[in-house]
Order: structure tokens, then sequence, then C-alpha cells
């Protein structure tokens, strides 16, 4: 939890916890960075720790990803091995049965439902890489 200050003028923007940039809208993060790149003398250090963030930001959040889609890879195997099971019985296949194959694919669709927030939040952490760092070439720094 580090906490980044973006001064412009007297314009004063505190944020407790540089995670909390990849739940701001795009928008307002080129906002505050295009601030904070027009005050290079007064933002070095917040440029320096945010430099230092993306990168593990990325490799964080691709992890995450990774690891939810193994997550997904187990449960649809899961799922369709009770699936499997309970087709063996055809018609005569219990209640209970065919109540595990519902839940075997809710599972799965929890799962597809956290790997895509994922995928969706490693994008969204390169998209922000991608911008600091455009912003940073076109400041010259």
């Amino acid at each position: 939890m580090t906490p980044i200050v973006i001064k412009w003028r007297a314009f004063n923007v505190r944020i407790y916890d540089v995670n909390s940039l990849l739940k701001l809208p795009l928008a307002n993060v080129r906002k505050l960075w295009r601030l904070m790149f027009d005050a290079i003398p007064d933002n070095e250090m917040t440029i320096g720790t945010i430099r230092e963030w993306l990168p593990e930001a990325v490799a964080s959040t691709k992890e995450q990803h990774e690891a939810r889609r193994m997550m997904l890879d187990g449960e649809r195997l899961a799922a369709e091995n009770v699936r499997r099971t309970v087709a063996t019985f055809g018609s005569v296949a219990t209640k209970e049965q065919k109540a595990a194959v519902i839940e075997a694919r809710q599972r799965v669709k929890y799962a597809e439902g956290n790997a895509k927030a994922a995928a969706t939040q490693h994008e969204r952490a390169k998209k922000l890489q991608t911008i600091f760092n455009e912003m940073a070439a076109k400041a010259k720094i």
C-alpha cells in the first residue's frame, strides 16, 4: 500500500494506495497524469513510484489471470466428469445426480466470470502502462 501525491499549482491529489489507479476510469487517470507531467519537478517522487509500480502491477495481474484460467480449466474438467457420470445412468439418474450436474455448471459459470474479470484487469494494467510510457516519452523523461 503505497500512497502517492500529485501536485499541480495549488491542486493536490493524495491517493492512499497506488493500486487504486487500476480502479479509476482511464479518462481520470489520463487527466491526473497530464497534471503530474505538467509539473514534473513537484512530482518526481510520484513519477518514480508509478514507474516502479506499473511493471509489478502488470506482472501480478497476469499471474492472477493465469491462476484463474487454470482454475476455470479444472472446473470445466470436473463438470465434464460429473456430466459423464450422470450420462452413464441415462434416464434413471437420481435427482441428486442431476443436481450435481447443475451445481457443476454453476461453478464453471462462476469460474468463467472470475477468469474474464482477471483478463480485463490485466488488460487495464497494460493500458495504464502504455499511457504512462507515452506521456513520459512526450514529457521527455
